[in-house]
């Protein structure tokens, strides 16, 4: 991240694949690989060192070689669900059925949010309503885990041209033992698979601990058939595509809906992080296209982008918080 600072490129936003994934800091793989490889080979039984030889084959895009890592991780830790990860495979199945699903789906380019009831109050609907402000009207679908069904009656009131659906998956979450938040995050993009079906795009998934500050209408006409934002300077392939803006058009139907497979594979040991990782090992697989977002599109940092992104432990003190991003939270009602 420092390297590409020095060449006046976003330190955390790819704009440029064949720099994916440490381009200018090839010298730093080349020693953490050495480094790992040494201590993996006097502590075979570590597991973690052989989760870090996974992450040293992706820095230098062997994926084959992080394959068989992944193999050596999960003889080590059978019962850690990330043991099975693997990158460009297609998944066998089988798949399990997720809860029926109460409403229809968009039929036109739009905007799809997904989340919890208990996000939808408090950040979804900040979010909407930062929507309505700066682009009156917009196309926007929402998907609401859980709760009840009139959850999103509120945000009815906006001015944005709002369809919603509603799945209720208390009893499926509970019977595969796993928790509620792993399921949020990795079925919306089964969801968003499911909702792509159904329109031609462009559809956008944005995260809803988000907001929006200009003309993100401009989107909905993007000449592309992918588009996300992707990591720079990021080991773990959980954290390297980004789900926090994804669009998908048509033309990536079989690239969402390989992801939505690699979910439902392994749903049932689902883990915080998996939704991530399904966009990575799916584009290793498939390599498709994508049309890479910068921070004047997806922006993480102090400086707002047209979408504004707010994450971890900053999310929860946006009521008191000083940043800039908290002062327009609070314009929204948050």
């Amino acid at each position: 991240m420092d390297e590409r600072t020095k060449r006046g490129l976003p330190p955390s936003h790819v704009l440029d694949i064949g720099q994916f994934p440490f381009f200018f800091a090839l010298h730093a793989v080349e020693t953490f690989n050495r480094i790992i490889d040494g201590l993996a080979a006097e502590n075979p039984d570590r597991p973690h060192l052989a989760m870090s030889q996974v992450m040293g084959a992706l820095a230098r895009r062997d994926y084959a070689g992080a394959n068989a890592g992944m193999a050596r991780f999960r003889a080590l830790a059978p019962d850690d669900p990330m043991a099975r990860m693997r990158f460009g495979h297609i998944p066998e199945g089988p798949f399990v059925a997720l809860p029926p699903v109460v409403g229809a789906y968009p039929t036109r380019p739009s905007f799809f949010l997904s989340c919890d009831h208990v996000y939808f109050g408090k950040y979804c609907l900040p979010m909407l309503r930062s929507m309505a402000a700066t682009n009156p009207g917009l196309p926007v679908h929402v998907h609401v885990m859980g709760g009840p069904a009139d959850a999103v009656a509120e945000a009815l009131a906006l001015n944005l041209d709002l369809t919603s659906t509603h799945e209720d998956p208390g009893a499926f979450i509970a019977a595969l033992g796993i928790a509620p938040n792993h399921y949020y995050g990795a079925a919306r993009l089964v969801r968003f698979a499911d909702a792509l079906d159904n329109t031609p795009g462009p559809l956008w998934m944005a995260d809803v601990d988000g907001l929006v500050t200009g003309d993100v209408r401009q989107l909905l006409g993007i000449n592309a058939a992918l588009a996300m934002r992707i990591r720079a300077g990021r080991l773990e392939p959980w954290h390297q595509f980004s789900a926090c803006l994804v669009m998908g058009s048509a033309a990536s139907r079989p690239y969402f809906r390989r992801v939505a497979e690699i979910v439902l594979a392994d749903l049932s040991r689902a883990w915080w992080g998996m939704d991530q990782y399904a966009l990575f090992s799916a584009a290793v697989g498939l390599t498709p296209a994508i049309s890479l977002l910068g921070p004047e599109i997806a922006a993480v940092a102090d400086q707002p982008g047209l979408f504004w992104f707010t994450a971890g432990a900053a999310k929860h003190k946006l009521q008191t918080g000083q940043s800039a991003y908290a002062a327009y939270f609070r314009q929204f009602g948050g």
